[in-house]
């Protein structure tokens, strides 16, 4: 009996890790858009953050748009991937930029969340 409940738990897993991924990348989004590029870092690994740091000039930088061009796709059990158009502009030139943000989102089994495997975008 034990068997035949293992693909049900897994179904039911798989659909609150999909949820978990589509609730992250909305909140990813919003951070974004609404708060500051330095907390978006918070969505990445924290051993990556402490190794490379966090740029400096970023609280200069203001989101105009974030539009989905590629919806999230799992390529595995663990990773997603989706891409993003995102217009920004530096308050000194106040001039738009856009740029095409690959992202890819890997899951942390220990921790049970999603984090950016992927580099938060430069913003030139």
């Amino acid at each position: 009996a034990l068997a035949l409940s293992l693909p049900g738990c897994k179904k039911i897993e798989e659909k609150r890790q999909a949820n978990d991924l589509e609730a992250t990348l909305n909140s990813y989004e919003s951070t974004l858009r609404w708060q500051s590029i330095v907390d978006a870092y918070a969505y990445r690994p924290p051993e990556d953050v402490a190794r490379n740091g966090i740029p400096d000039g970023l609280d200069e930088i203001r989101i105009v748009s974030y539009q989905i061009k590629a919806a999230p796709a799992m390529l595995d059990d663990v990773t997603a991937a989706q891409t993003v158009e995102i217009s920004y502009y530096h308050q000194d030139t106040q001039r738009v930029n856009t740029l095409l943000d690959r992202q890819l989102w890997s899951f942390d089994t220990e921790a049970k969340l999603w984090r950016l495997a992927s580099e938060i975008p430069e913003f030139p």
